[in-house]
Parts: structure tokens; C-alpha cells; sequence
């Protein structure tokens, strides 16, 4: 009876144990089925990170640094350059206006340029140029159907000496446009060309009187400069007496040098106040042209 019962509990026993076998081996084989699944889970992470990147994040920020400065001629091709005179754009109407000057120092008698643009992490489709006014000192160009989530404008032209098909990186200019330059305002589709032409002016006066601004603080600059050289000079011979003969050597020496630079920051500052002379003339020419427009 004993060893029915040893038998009974031994054949329990084995049976637990093999039980307990077959739950492990199914455990390590499942255990071993994820691994592709982590894999591939790992790697459908990776490409929807990079596939989506511009929609988790925001795209390329636009920088001043890169906008168009407004009233400054910017060369292109030969003997040619571009001045941006203003850019506005109107949200409600989804237009952009810009207004540009070329020059053309070839005398080629070819002042029509083809235009295109790029858009920042956008596509132009369905998006043209269309010049309104292309005359010698004022061209203006109109984009309609532009969206307002524009971030960054590249308008692309080139003059008109070749065919479409020939056109050149050499010849061709660019205007890059952002927040930094463009204006937000109506646009006036019924706008004169004298009015243009007025608005010009203003933006030309404006930049004179900047640059005026810049040569008044140069001149300045060097006044006080050589204000410091008297002064330097004037403090030696006030303490010379009173100096060894190693430190008047060292002042003298120090002196010639001072002389030299005061010479030469006087000749530096007699050019800086005919600059500003020459700046003062254009701005009193502009305005005489401005009140008689």
C-alpha cells in the first residue's frame, strides 16, 4: 500500500516536472519570436521619424541675414544690378507686390527680364510673376494666389539677351524676400506710376539718411581719436621733467608714432566730411526731385 502511494507521488511529481518543461520551452520560444518584431517595430520608428521630421518639427527657420537689404544695388550678370524698394504683402488679398530698380550699364537696350521664383518648403504651382510696370527707374511685379503661410520668397530673373532655354547661373539675380523685408498693408491694384515712382524716392531718401547717419558717427569716431592723440601728447610734455631719460626715450619714440597716425586719422577725417558733403547733396537733390513729382 506504501509503495502504491510512492508510485502515485512519483508519477504526480514527473508529471509537474514535465508540465512545467513543456510551459518553459513555450516561454523561451515566444520570448524568442519578438525579436523581429522589436526589430522591425525599431526600424518603422526610424523611417516614420524621418518620413514625418516636418510635420513633428518646424522647418528651416528664415534669417535676416538672408533677406534682401532694401535700397542697397545688388550686382548680377555684367554691368547690370538690382535694388529692392520695397516688398509688401497682403494677406487678405494673398498678393505680393514688389518693386524693384535695375541698371544696365551695358547700353544693350535690353531691359526685359523673365522672372520665376522658389518658395521655402512650399511649391509654386499654380503661382506666376506678373510684371505690372517695367519702365527704366521702376519695375513693378505682382504675385497673386500667394498663401499666407509663405515663409521665405526667392525671386529668380534674368534679362532677356537670351532664350529661356539659355539661361545661365552668370545671368541670373536673385531677390530673397521673408518677414525681415516684406511690409504686411493692402495692395493698390489702381496705384499710379507716379506713385511708384514717388514711393521710390522716399525709400532712396530713407537710405541716404542712413548712410548719412553711418559717416556722422565715423566722423565722430575720428575726432575723438585725435582729440586722444593731442591729449596723449600734451600729457608727455607736462610730465617730461619728471620722467628718467629710459621713460623720455620711450614717450619720444612714442610720439613720432603719434604723429604719424594724427596725420594720418586728420586725412582719414578730411575724406569722411567730404563724403558726408557729397551724402547732404543727395538728399537735397532727392527731396527738390520728390517735391516736384
Amino acid at each position: 500500500m506504501v509503495t502504491q502511494q510512492t508510485q502515485s507521488t512519483q508519477r504526480e511529481v514527473r508529471k509537474q516536472k514535465r508540465e512545467l518543461e513543456q510551459k518553459n520551452q513555450v516561454y523561451r520560444k515566444a520570448k524568442r519570436s519578438r525579436k523581429p518584431y522589436y526589430l522591425i517595430g525599431s526600424i518603422l520608428l526610424v523611417y516614420l521619424f524621418f518620413f514625418c521630421s516636418n510635420l513633428i518639427f518646424p522647418q528651416g527657420e528664415v534669417h535676416k541675414a538672408g533677406a534682401t537689404k532694401p535700397g542697397e544695388a545688388v550686382p548680377f550678370a555684367e554691368n547690370r544690378t538690382v535694388t529692392l524698394i520695397q516688398a509688401t504683402y497682403s494677406p487678405d488679398q494673398e498678393l505680393m507686390e514688389i518693386v524693384l530698380q535695375y541698371t544696365n550699364e551695358n547700353y544693350d537696350n535690353v531691359n526685359d527680364y523673365y522672372y520665376t521664383m522658389t518658395l521655402a518648403g512650399a511649391d509654386t504651382k499654380g503661382l506666376t510673376v506678373n510684371p505690372r510696370f517695367e519702365e527704366p527707374l521702376i519695375t513693378v511685379l505682382l504675385i497673386p494666389n500667394l498663401p499666407e503661410d509663405y515663409r521665405e520668397l526667392t525671386l529668380l530673373f534674368a534679362p532677356k539677351t537670351v532664350s529661356m532655354d539659355q539661361i545661365t547661373d552668370d545671368i541670373t539675380g536673385t531677390v530673397v524676400l521673408n518677414e525681415y523685408n516684406v511690409t504686411e498693408g493692402t495692395i493698390d491694384r489702381s496705384k499710379t506710376k507716379s506713385a511708384y515712382l514717388k514711393e521710390r524716392l522716399e525709400v532712396i531718401l530713407v537710405s541716404y539718411e542712413k548712410t548719412l547717419q553711418r559717416q556722422e558717427k565715423q566722423k565722430a569716431k575720428l575726432e575723438n581719436r585725435i582729440e586722444a592723440l593731442l591729449s596723449e601728447q600734451d600729457a608727455f610734455q607736462e610730465n617730461k621733467r619728471y620722467m628718467t631719460e629710459e621713460e623720455v626715450e620711450q614717450g619720444e619714440d612714442l610720439l613720432l608714432k603719434n604723429e604719424t597716425e594724427l596725420m594720418e586719422v586728420r586725412e582719414e577725417l578730411k575724406q569722411q566730411e567730404a563724403r558726408i558733403k557729397e551724402t547732404k547733396k543727395l538728399i537735397e537733390d532727392a527731396k527738390e526731385t520728390y517735391q516736384q513729382i
